[in-house]
C-alpha cells in the first residue's frame, strides 16, 4: 500500500489524520502531484473547499494531464454537474 493510498483509503473516514499523513509526505515528497491530489480530496470530503483547489491547482501544477485532478477541480468549481 503506498503512501497516498493509507493518507487517502485506510483513514478516509477520519479526515485530519489522512491530511496529516499527506503533510507529513508532502514534506518529503514536495513534487508528487498525488500528494497534492490526495489533499484535495480530503480537503473537499470536509467541504473545505478554498484549500480543496489549493491543493488541485497544485496537483494540476504538478501533472496537468491528470484527469483525476481535473474533474475534481471542475467539480470543486461546480462546473461538472
Amino acid at each position: 500500500m503506498c503512501i497516498v493510498d493509507l493518507g487517502c483509503g485506510a483513514l478516509r473516514e477520519d479526515y485530519d489524520g489522512a491530511i496529516a499523513i499527506l503533510d507529513l509526505n508532502r514534506e518529503h515528497f514536495p513534487e508528487s502531484n498525488a500528494i497534492y491530489l490526495g489533499l484535495a480530496q480530503m480537503y473537499a470530503e470536509k467541504d473545505d473547499i478554498e484549500l480543496a483547489i489549493q491543493h488541485v491547482e497544485k496537483s494540476i501544477e504538478l501533472n496537468p494531464r491528470n484527469p483525476v485532478a481535473q474533474r475534481l477541480m471542475r467539480r470543486l468549481r461546480g462546473n461538472d454537474y
